[in-house]
């Protein structure tokens, strides 16, 4: 400690703890945190380098009885600016591995925070195993092997934004942005696109009970109508979704299209668009639920499809 510059630096700092009692998360847990730190007092900055922070927790109310997590971090923190740096980031637990950096500022007035995280490929299906006894019961047992993700955020106490969203599902590349403004009464906003996927995979086997398919028009339809009033009045939404192919019900579909709008009650789906069989699908739905029940509206064409392999598939 330096007292001409109220300077306090410590080399090597590690502190480990046991816990055990009612009220934590786990029947033990073990925490030990490792770090180098300099704190100027005059200044009210502090910084941690080389933080690291190990959490073993063991209970059965954890999923797979048992959390094994290390964080890491290089935090940099400036009271009088109201900033904060958290870069570089790290995370791991359960085999998912995060990298990422986090900046924040405004800190004693109104806070706002921007970042990025990347999410290395990791086996959903294991992940998804440790939270359930059950089980996942999709057509093609190796769907979910492989997720990953790169993320662009920003975030206040007041609403948040997915500025780049590009992730990858098995073979499947997601893309694009969304955004809640105003938590207190949301407004949502995404526009997403999808290359290639097939739902058939990540279904349940086909059977007899549930192979139903359905025009995209009826299925949001009757998806919409068993929400409750109140919830599609509150809705505030406006996004868009592209798919590039799409297999579902064993049906093939191109190049979809999907806008979606709600605002005070009113709700509609449109444009939604496809192309299949050698022609296209146009539809128009719209949910009106500002009276005592939901009024449905629907307008659907099908243009010069090939109706043999159609029908087949």
């Amino acid at each position: 400690y330096d007292f001409d510059t109220q300077q306090l630096q410590l080399k090597g700092l590690k502190l480990a703890a046991e816990a055990h009692g009612p009220g934590l998360p786990a029947d033990v847990t073990k925490l030990t945190v490792t770090t180098d730190a300099e704190i100027k007092l005059a200044e009210s900055q502090y910084r941690l380098s080389k933080l690291k922070l190990i959490a073993a927790l063991r209970g059965d109310k954890l999923p797979g009885k048992q959390l094994d997590a290390t964080l890491g971090a290089d935090v940099a923190l400036d009271l009088k600016k109201g900033a904060l740096s958290v870069a570089p980031l790290s995370l791991e637990a359960w085999d998912v591995k995060i990298k990422g950096a986090l900046q924040g500022r405004g800190l004693l007035e109104t806070p706002r925070f921007t970042g990025t995280l990347n999410v290395g490929d990791f086996n959903a299906r294991e992940l998804l195993g440790h939270f359930s006894s059950t089980p996942l019961n999709t057509a093609d047992k190796q769907a979910l092997a492989s997720v990953s993700a790169d993320l662009e955020f920003n975030a206040s106490t007041s609403d948040a934004e997915l500025a780049k969203l590009d992730a990858k599902l098995d073979q499947t590349r997601i893309t694009g942005k969304a955004s809640i403004k105003n938590f207190a009464h949301p407004a949502y906003r995404f526009q997403l696109a999808l290359d290639n996927i097939d739902a058939d995979r990540y279904l349940p086997p086909a059977t007899a009970a549930n192979a139903k398919p359905a025009t995209p028009a009826a299925a949001a339809g009757a998806g919409a109508a068993e929400l409750p009033l109140e919830t599609l009045r509150a809705l505030d939404v406006d996004g868009t979704l592209a798919i590039g192919k799409l297999k579902i019900a064993k049906l093939q579909v191109n190049d979809i299209k999907v806008g979606v709008n709600a605002n005070a009650g009113v709700i509609r789906a449109n444009p939604l668009a496809a192309q299949l069989y050698g022609g296209s699908y146009r539809g128009d739905l719209a949910l009106d639920a500002r009276g005592a029940a939901v009024q449905l509206a629907m307008n659907e064409s099908l243009t010069n499809n090939e109706i043999g392999p159609l029908t087949q598939d």
